[in-house]
Order: C-alpha cells, then structure tokens, then sequence
C-alpha cells in the first residue's frame, strides 16, 4: 500500500443505468419484481458503490496484493457444520 491512500480520499464514478441494471432486470423470474418501475436497483446500487471504491483506492495500492487459496473440503463434515449452524438459528 502506498502512503498516498489516507481517509478523506476523494472519486467520482459516473454511469448510466441501464436496463439491465433495473428492478425488474434483479430477478426476472419473479412476477412482484417486473411489475416494478424500471429504476436502479439496490442491490445493483450496492455492486456499484464497490465497484467505485475499488477504482478509488486501486491507485493508491501495490499490486498484486494477498493470495487466493483453494481447498477441497469433506462434503458430509461440511453439511453436519452447516446443519448444526441452522439448528442453532431456529433454536
């Protein structure tokens, strides 16, 4: 990281939205979302205020940064955590 990434930085990112980034486009399957208005939706709104924070620190950062790690997993000791986490939720 360079020392020119400090709190206060400043970006503007502009777009025009388009169809596909619209309420009815978020789930086209679902009957409630295409009989909204064609506006930008939240959840594309929320993909779009990161995209902007990525493009604003991107100059401020060294590169390549981290790692990414794969590892394979044993499915039944998987599914027994992630049943055990459920029960708890509905307990």
């Amino acid at each position: 990281m360079k020392e020119t990434l400090k709190p206060g930085i400043k970006f503007e990112h502009r777009s025009i939205v388009a169809p596909s980034k619209t309420v009815p486009a978020l789930y086209p399957e679902a009957q409630e979302f295409l009989a909204m208005p064609e506006v930008f939706a939240t959840g594309f709104l929320v993909g779009f205020l990161e995209w902007a924070c990525i493009k604003a620190v991107n100059p401020h950062l060294d590169w390549p940064l981290g790692r990414h790690e794969r590892f394979v997993i044993n499915k039944n000791k998987f599914d027994a955590k992630i049943g055990a986490k459920a029960h708890r939720s509905r307990s």
